[in-house]
């Protein structure tokens, strides 16, 4: 038996990097990714499971145009656009296999200049790798935070998209599109924070150059709503309500004592 054979059982070791990663423990990942090339794969599964991309988008994109095999394992992305270089562009479009996908701008302890918050303010390359990733059947839930004026076509063309979470003050605007779509991606939940509108106004009443709307709510089945804000919003939920049948599991923390709407 060559001596670098290991002699515990494969299944054993992918248990043990498993329960690694439950705990946490990335230090002792990345050892092991880097001691047998057997256990790279079950390492990297967990190792770039999850990436944030942000300040590091300078490294994130040369690491993967170092490795691109890289790109398989990634199954949660948040992008938070503090650099907008190209290069992050070239490194963003060939992400095929994201479950989730989190838009997000804030503004961070020592931040310098204000990192973008609107679409507009994202490079055109840049807009076209996140149009590209959101069109992709693999994901299943996008989530807004404090981000302006994206398309709201953009979640009209997530073929497969169950979940959406916003945050205040995000906005989605109308652009009309020629291109042919599936149907309206049927929401299985909803997550909103502060108060709904614009953004899910827009996503309610808006309707897609093909006439249907650019989300079908029939089939919600949980919807969350924290810090609802004026009367407006109370008949946002109340038009929520009304469009589904199906709904299971109702959560509203926040809101005024007006709020009358009925299951």
């Amino acid at each position: 038996m060559h001596p670098r054979t290991p002699r515990i059982p494969y299944d054993i070791l992918v248990s043990i990097i498993d329960e690694l990663a439950l705990r946490g423990q990335l230090k002792d990942l990345r050892a092991c990714s880097q001691a047998c090339r057997i256990l790279l794969h079950p390492c990297r599964v967990h190792l770039f499971s999850t990436v944030t991309v942000s300040i590091n988008a300078p490294r994130f994109a040369a690491l993967l145009n170092q490795n691109p095999t890289i790109q398989v394992y990634i199954r949660k992305l948040t992008y938070r656009p503090t650099f907008l270089s190209e290069d992050i562009a070239h490194a963003l479009l060939p992400l095929n296999n994201v479950e989730t996908l989190s838009l997000q701008c804030y503004y961070g302890h020592g931040t310098v200049t204000p990192p973008p918050r609107h679409w507009g303010s994202l490079t055109p390359h840049i807009q076209h790798a996140l149009t590209h990733l959101f069109s992709s059947p693999s994901v299943t839930r996008i989530m807004e935070y404090s981000f302006t004026d994206a398309p709201a076509i953009l979640l009209s063309s997530c073929p497969n998209l169950k979940h959406l979470d916003i945050e205040s003050p995000a906005t989605f605007t109308s652009m009309a599109s020629n291109t042919p779509f599936l149907p309206p991606p049927n929401l299985t939940s909803l997550n909103t924070s502060r108060a709904l509108r614009p953004a899910v106004e827009s996503l309610l009443n808006e309707r897609r150059a093909d006439g249907l709307p650019i989300l079908d709510f029939s089939g919600l089945q949980s919807l969350t709503v924290r810090s609802m804000q004026g009367i407006a919003d109370e008949k946002q939920i109340e038009q929520i309500l009304r469009s589904t049948s199906k709904l299971e599991h109702l959560d509203y923390t926040g809101i005024f004592d007006t709020f009358h709407a009925t299951l």
